[in-house]
């Protein structure tokens, strides 16, 4: 698996597919409460919300990284094949924030090697990358660490800090277990809209995988400011339909701080209830985001 996605710009010169989308915070349009929520998640959105967004100097809330993500998806599995949903991975890093309702175009440009097929994605705004990423279908699925930590933990009554000296390597990630029937399933896809709400595919779309982790990575810890969402690699390791809930194990990868920002690496492993492996996520998020007036 790759520690980071790619870096290289594609832009629709030289693309080989390009794929036209309205970015959303939410495209359902519907309040969506969860009374099992962890408090700092249910703050508005946090970043995701005008007001806590234009506080660290963005012109309007931001759009959850992995909903710009997920609309590259039919893409892949329309190239690809419904292999992708078995064994496929995709990871983008976002570099520049994306806004409620903004007008994007994914570029991605196709290529083959001896282990597999693979893409490289620019997603710009006009000619702007807003994002980049890639994904691939390996020929073998990757295995996954075999110290990493398969049993779930609950979430307890008092949660700890996400703070600079306080968050460190190695602690583990808790998680709620999530319904995946088809309604639920229907939910997502509602959520992400755009060229992913029509899913004719079988298997859970993958953004699925990414929200989950990110809910229990987010729901872990007590934040002091608004979580930023920057990097994530999805790898997914086994066929998976809407029915069974889903549940993750995890820890964090690496703590560390750039430019005033203080960030934390995660690992987590999506499974069923049963106990079944069906998707390895990473992601880098600004836990504790610095206040100014400068930010774009």
């Amino acid at each position: 698996m790759n520690a980071h996605a790619s870096d290289t710009i594609v832009d629709r010169s030289t693309a080989d597919l390009v794929v036209d989308f309205v970015a959303y915070n939410d495209a359902s349009g519907e309040r969506h409460d969860d009374t099992e929520r962890s408090e700092h998640d249910k703050k508005a959105g946090g970043i995701h919300d005008d007001t806590v967004a234009q506080r660290y100097g963005y012109q309007g809330a931001l759009v959850p990284g992995i909903l710009i993500c997920g609309q590259t998806m039919p893409t892949l599995v329309e190239t690809w094949g419904k292999d992708w949903l078995r064994r496929g991975r995709i990871a983008m890093k976002h570099i520049r924030p994306a806004f409620d309702r903004e007008e994007l175009s994914a570029c991605l440009k196709l290529s083959e090697t001896s282990d597999g097929k693979h893409a490289e994605i620019v997603v710009m705004r006009g000619m702007t990358p807003v994002a980049v990423g890639d994904a691939s279908l390996p020929n073998i699925v990757p295995s996954i660490p075999v110290d990493f930590p398969r049993e779930p933990l609950a979430v307890p009554a008092t949660l700890p800090m996400a703070e600079p000296g306080i968050l460190q390597p190695g602690q583990l990630l808790f998680t709620l277990k999530a319904p995946m029937d088809a309604a639920a399933h229907d939910l997502c896809l509602r959520r992400i809209g755009g060229v992913s709400r029509e899913w004719p595919y079988g298997a859970i779309h993958p953004y699925v995988y990414q929200h989950l982790t990110s809910h229990d990575a987010i729901q872990s810890f007590t934040y002091s400011t608004p979580g930023i969402h920057v990097w994530g690699d999805t790898q997914m390791l086994d066929w998976q339909e809407p029915g069974e809930p889903l549940m993750s194990t995890g820890r964090v990868a690496a703590v560390y701080e750039r430019k005033g920002h203080h960030y934390f690496d995660t690992e987590q492993l999506v499974q069923t209830l049963s106990g079944r492996p069906v998707a390895f996520c990473k992601r880098s998020v600004i836990y504790k985001a610095r206040e100014a007036t400068e930010q774009k």
